[in-house]
């Protein structure tokens, strides 16, 4: 399992992939505070509030992989309207 993981982050960040650096933001963002909010609540033994900043920061990050998206397929479009 933990291999697979390593594999699939290593290939996020690979040069040679077509995968952006702003998928991995957005996974390792998510997953952080997933985990951290996890180990709150486990130590509190009772659900913990996430706090507004991370839930902000977290927005933005999963926000610009959805424009960075959004923006990519706009382009793709272009070129091949142009051809």
């Amino acid at each position: 399992m933990w291999r697979e993981a390593l594999k699939f982050f290593k290939h996020l960040i690979d040069a040679d992939s077509r995968e952006s650096s702003m998928r991995f933001i957005a996974v390792h963002t998510s997953m952080i505070i997933i985990y951290a909010w996890a180990l709150v609540s486990l130590a509190n033994r009772e659900l913990a509030d996430i706090p507004g900043g991370v839930l902000t920061f977290a927005a933005i990050a999963l926000t610009g992989k959805v424009v960075q998206t959004v923006f990519g397929e706009q382009e793709k479009g272009k070129k091949y309207h142009e051809d």
